[in-house]
């Protein structure tokens, strides 16, 4: 990832994402909480708000787009 900035989330701002593109999804905020943490997915705490790589949680929800 070196030179490249890293599009960071909040839980809630990844499934807005998500739901914008697939508005019908089981996708919740439990379950990508669960899959930081088992997947240690990069995260930075600013103040009392967690942030993730949008990118590292897509990859390990195995949803991205060709």
């Amino acid at each position: 990832m070196e030179g490249k900035l890293r599009r960071m989330r909040t839980i809630k701002q990844i499934l807005e994402e998500i739901k914008n593109d697939d508005p019908e999804t089981s996708i919740s905020r439990y379950l990508l909480k669960a899959i930081a943490e088992k997947c240690n997915i990069y995260n930075v705490m600013l103040g009392n708000k967690h942030l993730y790589d949008f990118d590292l949680m897509i990859d390990a929800l195995g949803i991205r787009n060709a």
